[in-house]
């Protein structure tokens, strides 16, 4: 039950769920327990309640055996509430448990960025660049770091010297990087190559349906939004439809895009950002 209700986005009835099934554990520890306490520290993270998300993870670190993922988690949570150094001491164990995972330095970096630290992030992609790594799918990680770090003439040397077969992750970095680069019809072969590997990937419809509107066509990028939300869980599905919103808004629908936003709000909430396009949109 708690999953289904963190699924849906019903983020206290899943952490009341959540807490219902440590109970029935009785002081027992198992495996079981480590991902009740997981799926209840990503609830907590979801809903805002930092400080009890620092608290799971922080209980996450004592009794896993293998507790490196949680300090990237933790230190995610750190980040959201601004508290860079705490996040970079986490990071820091991270990368220091994992010295040759890509994927845990484009994490660290990726939080740091959004809480406004994308210098002190940044040297964890020059990190990155350093391992030695002679396996193919290096040069898939090593593209996305340099996509990362705005060098996206190397990202897309490092991503066509891939030999074999792309999958969706990369073909999407590739058409990002050609997208920066101003290379419109390549950018489009990438995303198109990316759709046509995963046609039941949320997030391929979601970054069409970007390349879409970036490039003025409303009314195809809202057919990508549309179809998108067929496939979507809850995480995705927030992204989506307030893409589709801005679609329906910008292909001068305002009714629909009224109707959608208002959706929006209803189900995850509104900012100041929100409840100005909403009041924009009733005047139209």
């Amino acid at each position: 039950k708690g999953i289904a209700y963190l699924k849906a986005g019903d983020y206290t009835a899943a952490i009341e769920a959540l807490n219902s099934a440590l109970k029935c554990a009785d002081g027992h520890v198992s495996q079981t327990e480590f991902d009740v306490l997981k799926y209840r520290g990503e609830a907590e993270t979801a809903a805002g309640d930092y400080d009890a998300a620092i608290e799971t993870y922080s209980i996450l670190l004592d009794v896993e055996k293998k507790p490196e993922d949680n300090y990237y988690l933790r230190g995610n949570v750190y980040a959201l509430k601004g508290e860079i150094d705490l996040a970079a001491a986490d990071f820091d164990k991270l990368v220091e448990a994992k010295p040759n995972d890509y994927a845990a330095y484009c994490c660290a970096y990726q939080s740091l960025a959004a809480a406004g630290a994308s210098d002190r992030g940044k040297t964890y992609l020059d990190a990155a660049l350093l391992i030695k790594d002679d396996r193919a799918v290096a040069n898939k990680y090593r593209g996305m770091v340099q996509y990362l770090l705005g060098e996206y003439g190397n990202a897309v040397a490092e991503i066509t010297a891939i030999t074999g077969e792309k999958d969706a992750e990369t073909l999407i970095c590739l058409g990002m990087s050609y997208e920066k680069l101003g290379q419109q019809e390549s950018a489009y072969n990438a995303y198109t190559q990316a759709l046509n590997l995963e046609n039941e990937n949320a997030g391929v419809y979601n970054q069409v349906g970007l390349y879409k509107m970036r490039t003025g066509s409303y009314g195809e990028a809202l057919d990508f939004f549309k179809k998108g939300l067929e496939f979507s869980d809850a995480s995705t599905a927030e992204r989506l439809m307030l893409n589709e919103a801005l679609a329906c808004e910008y292909n001068g629908d305002f009714a629909q895009a009224l109707t959608v936003l208002q959706e929006y709000a209803d189900t995850y909430g509104t900012n100041g950002e929100i409840d100005h396009e909403l009041a924009f949109l009733k005047t139209r």
